[in-house]
């Protein structure tokens, strides 16, 4: 509906006052009829409602560029930083090598003019010089190798019955005897030597006295009286071992379980 004032009113076309009793516009020549009217005021309020969509996406898009712009400006100042910090990286390297350089060069500077001095006092007579440096000699020291002790009581008997002392003649008087060992080799000495022998082979064994074929308790030996064996520890149990070349049963015995 076109709106009136009095006795004029607004033409929807150029928006302009026209007397209420004019046949048209007198400034666009719109017709002056109330349907026509409506019609045109309808279609003003839909472009007006379309103006104003276009204009919530155009400030819609206008955000989302922004915000884009943003984006990329951040992207660009960090990858300024990023360089900035590389080529402060590099210029310290390219100093530290002209440092090193000008070290070489005064070096070969002062060198040069030593010999240039001496050469002229006649106290060496040479062609050329080398400039070396002091090089760092590093020494590699091997590691002592310790005995060790077994983790296997099968394989601790296999090594012992295997490994076998040769028996001593002891004999006092006999003159058809050769190679006669010396009386006072005994069992201490055999304890001696099988020990040496096992840490020739990177083995812990430790001397144990035997009073009257036991030690702790348990039977050891046939031998009475005061004598001298091995023992060692696997796996938290005691083992007593024989260095004397006798049977196999007392080479290698079960004492006790520390556990």
């Amino acid at each position: 509906m076109t709106k009136t004032f009095g006795g004029w009113h607004l033409c929807p076309i150029c928006r302009k006052p026209v007397d209420n009793n004019a046949s048209k516009c007198p400034h666009c020549d719109t017709p002056n009829d109330e349907s026509y009217h409506e019609y045109w005021s309808d279609k003003a309020s839909e472009l007006s409602k379309g103006r104003g969509k276009r204009e919530s996406t155009r400030k819609t898009m206008s955000l989302v560029v922004i915000v884009l712009l943003l984006l990329v400006c951040w992207a660009l100042i960090v990858s300024l930083i990023t360089i900035t910090n590389r080529l402060s990286e590099a210029k310290s390297r390219v100093r530290s090598w002209a440092d090193d350089y000008n070290a070489l060069v005064q070096e070969y500077s002062v060198a040069r003019n030593v010999t240039q001095a001496l050469r002229e006092q006649g106290a060496i007579n040479v062609d050329s010089i080398e400039i070396t440096r002091d090089i760092e000699v590093i020494r590699y020291v091997e590691k002592p190798v310790y005995p060790q002790r077994f983790n296997d009581p099968d394989i601790a008997r296999d090594w012992v019955l295997s490994h076998t002392l040769p028996v001593v003649i002891i004999a006092d008087g006999w003159s058809d005897l050769t190679n006669i060992a010396d009386p006072r080799y005994d069992c201490d000495d055999y304890a001696d030597d099988y020990e040496s022998l096992a840490l020739s082979a990177g083995i812990s064994l430790w001397q144990a006295p035997v009073t009257d074929g036991q030690i702790w308790g348990v039977k050891v030996s046939n031998v009475t009286g005061n004598h001298v064996g091995l023992w060692t520890k696997i796996n938290g149990t005691f083992y007593y071992v024989e260095p004397q070349p006798v049977d196999s049963e007392w080479r290698f015995v079960e004492l006790m379980r520390a556990d």
